[in-house]
């Protein structure tokens, strides 16, 4: 069960680096972003046009601390885990964590949004120059 935890929680690490991006010609591409610049899944060499747009910041590393965080306090407190790893905690602490972090967590994304764009994101509900630039 730890396996499947750590695996989960580092698949929720990565999507928050991840990134998607639309060309002039409004093909869709996905990558990864690096403190150097993007790095492409599908797109061989093709880079947006504003490539330092696309960069991991500090708030990136922020956000996926906050996502980490939310995963391993609602995962932690699930009843399988918690009768496996640590039973004798009190109930009453694994009914109330989740709902504390949860609020917390919840209260800083919406205090400091993020601006990237993961995979997945909807792109086809946007018109706007921000998100086909070239």
């Amino acid at each position: 069960m730890g396996t499947f935890v750590v695996l989960s929680a580092s698949s929720c690490v990565f999507f928050t680096f991840t990134y998607s991006f639309k060309t002039a010609i409004g093909r869709l591409y996905y990558g990864v972003a690096t403190f150097q610049g993007i790095w492409t899944f599908n797109a061989g060499r093709k880079k947006p046009c504003v490539p330092s747009d696309y960069r991991l910041k500090w708030a990136d590393l922020f956000h996926a601390s906050l996502s980490l965080i939310a995963f391993l306090a609602f995962a932690g407190s699930h009843s399988d885990v918690v009768a496996c790893y640590y039973p004798s905690l009190p109930r009453k602490v694994t009914n109330t964590l989740p709902l504390v972090v949860g609020f917390l967590i919840s209260v800083l994304f919406v205090m400091f949004p993020s601006k990237r764009r993961w995979i997945g994101y909807p792109f086809l509900l946007h018109k706007d120059a921000l998100y086909s630039r070239c």
